[in-house]
């Protein structure tokens, strides 16, 4: 009788040891995951134009235009790459038009871009600390 007892706690050590292991192992194999997106995130900060250039009304109209018109082609990396901004930016410029776009359809008239026509026109004005306008 005490032989089958030691025979189960053995067992029971080695299937906890072996649960342990696997934990184990899903977490090491988890660290490739994760390092592909830290060198992920550390590309688009190298990117050109990572702090981002300033862009017109006009530009994240043509941004939006052209995603809108052809999303396989200009994607969301195409465009952070072409404009010079990065992703994460562009997916909000994206958003934001799109949001413009349904509010315009719902009001029936264009929304108020006097705005970002006067910040167009004389953005020596509007000194922001980076010249950015974070869209």
């Amino acid at each position: 009788l005490a032989a089958v007892r030691s025979m189960d706690e053995e067992d029971e050590i080695l299937r906890s040891v072996d649960r342990d292991n696997k934990e184990g192992r899903a977490y090491v194999n988890s660290w490739d995951k994760r390092f592909q997106e830290t060198c992920e995130l550390l590309k688009q900060v190298r990117e050109p134009g990572s702090r981002g250039a300033y862009l017109k009304d006009s530009e994240k109209q043509e941004m939006y235009r052209l995603h809108k018109e052809d999303p396989a082609t200009y994607t969301v990396e195409r465009l952070a790459k072409d404009f010079r901004v990065m992703r994460q930016r562009v997916h909000a410029i994206l958003w934001l038009k799109e949001m413009e776009e349904e509010e315009e359809r719902k009001q029936g008239k264009p929304l108020d871009d006097s705005v970002e026509i006067l910040l167009d026109s004389c953005p020596e004005f509007f000194n922001s600390h980076d010249r950015e306008f974070h869209v």
